[in-house]
């Protein structure tokens, strides 16, 4: 969903290792291009939460972007203020990246590219990082 909001790649510029796996696991976000609708951002954030339990399923999901193109493009019979809303923040949203520049990154492509992810590394990391005064203990990545 950054990806849209953005139009680059999560993290872009940033080397793909463990320092930012390791973020990743801590909390670290990407951030939205400015004027990105509230509530889709809001969904996003809840697609990326660090419990797996607390992410939307694909219906929800399904159900969310279905009521965002009916209150954009369906005509509204009734003056819904959650539904004008959202309709005048993609509108907002639309004109908005009509303005902003187009900043790409020039990556060579290995950058990209698949390749074998040393969890051990990370898990390793992760078990050394204090939180408060407690050690994470029993930490482990698949």
């Amino acid at each position: 969903m950054i990806e849209i909001s953005i139009g680059l790649r999560p993290f872009d510029g940033a080397p793909f290792d463990k320092e930012l796996a390791t973020g990743i696991c801590l909390g670290l976000r990407p951030e939205f291009a400015l004027g990105t609708p509230n509530c889709y951002v809001e969904l996003a954030m809840q697609c990326m939460d660090p419990n797996p339990q607390k992410r939307p399923t694909a219906s929800v999901i399904t159900e969310k972007l279905n009521n965002w193109f009916d209150s954009i493009c369906l005509p509204s019979t009734v003056q819904d203020i959650e539904i004008s809303t959202i309709k005048q923040q993609f509108i907002d949203a639309d004109k908005m990246i009509k303005e902003l520049p187009i900043v790409g990154q020039n990556h060579s492509d290995h950058m990209y590219t698949s390749k074998l992810i040393n969890t051990h590394e990370i898990t390793e990391k992760l078990s050394e990082i204090v939180v408060g005064s407690k050690l994470l203990d029993n930490i482990e990545i698949p």
